[in-house]
């Protein structure tokens, strides 16, 4: 039975629009999910440095994908994450709506 290693990946999503990048701000190799699920709070309080709304997760992985390679440690610049997230902010063109409460109509004896 093969053992399962790891990948972290951290996207982040703008604050105020809830999209996600579509590049993942970083991506790191584990020899196990153990490990990486140990990691995962410092890198997310390092992330949030950057940007409030991070998610991350550890996906297993099998081991042989990984086994004998240089480990994976990729982080985006600052620089690079702002444009991404100014880039989110850039007008689509699929029309955005927003779902509000019903407001009730006043019955015209209510009116006065």
């Amino acid at each position: 039975m093969s053992t399962l290693a790891a990948l972290m990946v951290l996207v982040a999503c703008h604050p105020d629009e809830g999209r996600c990048m579509k590049e993942p701000v970083a991506v790191f190799s584990f020899d196990s999910r153990s490990a990486c699920m140990a990691a995962l709070p410092g890198e997310l309080r390092k992330a949030r440095r950057l940007t409030p709304v991070i998610h991350a997760d550890c996906i297993p992985v099998q081991a042989d994908l990984i086994a004998g390679r240089t480990p994976i440690l990729q982080r985006i610049e600052p620089k690079r994450l702002a444009a991404l997230l100014d880039e989110t902010n850039a007008p689509s063109g699929v029309p955005l709506l927003a779902l509000t409460a019903r407001q009730p109509v006043p019955v015209p004896s209510e009116r006065y």
